[in-house]
């Protein structure tokens, strides 16, 4: 989950927050390349409205701070994603999991992100290049 990488970078440091899937990643004895799998639910995006709001589901327009904490959110995830990366290579998918009514905003959000990311050389050790990637989201988590 995205916000699993996010919490942890909150009062930790890097090291500390890509510490366990670097682990889980290095005890793999797989011997066929690796998916990681980055899932997004609504929450993880700023422009989409929370739930419990009066017009659920629905997009809001985004203040320019809101974009630039995103922009911040995204980059620190990849950052973390680039250590673990270095640990042993792996495909990394981001799977936005999000109502249909905010299905394609997600999506056109990580496309960007991964592209801001690349623009900054932020993938050149990768491989393989990120994939995005939509999954309908068929119940309502608990926040």
């Amino acid at each position: 989950m995205a916000s699993s990488i996010d919490h942890p970078l909150v009062d930790g440091s890097l090291d500390t927050t890509s510490m366990l899937l670097s682990h889980a990643l290095s005890t793999s004895t797989s011997t066929t390349y690796l998916n990681v799998v980055v899932i997004y639910l609504d929450h993880d995006f700023r422009g989409i409205n929370p739930p419990g709001h009066p017009d659920q589901l629905n997009l809001r327009e985004m203040s320019e701070a809101d974009t630039e904490e995103e922009t911040s959110r995204h980059s620190r995830r990849f950052e973390v994603l680039r250590e673990v990366h270095k640990v042993r290579g792996f495909q990394l998918v981001l799977c936005a999991q999000v109502w249909d009514p905010v299905g394609e905003y997600s999506v056109r959000m990580l496309k960007a992100a991964v592209a801001d990311e690349r623009a900054k050389g932020g993938f050149d050790d990768f491989r393989l290049d990120p994939f995005v990637t939509y999954c309908p989201q068929r119940f309502r988590p608990y926040y």
